[in-house]
């Protein structure tokens, strides 16, 4: 019985580490994603590059082009995506968080990998209503973005 009671007792001290290692074996990662964005939120369309952009309200975008290709990604926090506009020609994407941030999206190449990956980010003071990106405005280093309370 002495043999059983010191079992008892080391499982129980053994129980945190146990927790954790149970954790991080059986944590919930995401590998891929599969069929169309739950709750979508924000539409963009290229004609040009014949991309279109989803954004939803729990922060994931994705981004479909030609067959077979796809591009996922998700905003820090989980913020839903108000707004999404493509600055033209270019394969950039702007995007509007609930939180009045701005978010500058480029598909870039990271270890012989296309991936989609913010390059800036702005937050604003007031929250906007209405979005229009002026063709005429823009460069690879400046963008004139209308916004209207």
């Amino acid at each position: 019985m002495h043999k059983f009671q010191r079992f008892l007792r080391r499982a129980h001290e053994d129980s945190e580490a146990r927790k954790k290692l149970q954790k991080e074996l059986f944590a919930f990662n995401r590998t891929g994603a599969y069929g169309f964005p739950a709750k979508p939120s924000a539409l963009a369309w290229d004609p040009e590059l014949k991309l279109l952009a989803i954004g939803t309200s729990t922060g994931e975008l994705r981004i479909y082009g030609a067959p077979g290709v796809e591009y996922h990604a998700e905003v820090d926090e989980e913020i839903p995506i108000k707004k999404a506009l493509f600055i033209p020609n270019q394969g950039r994407l702007l995007t509007v968080l609930e939180d009045n941030s701005i978010q500058l999206w480029e598909i870039n190449s990271k270890n012989d990998k296309a991936v989609l990956e913010i390059v800036r980010q702005n937050k604003a003071e007031k929250n906007w209503t209405a979005y229009a990106l002026s063709p005429f405005f823009y460069s690879l280093s400046h963008l004139l973005l209308n916004c209207a309370n």
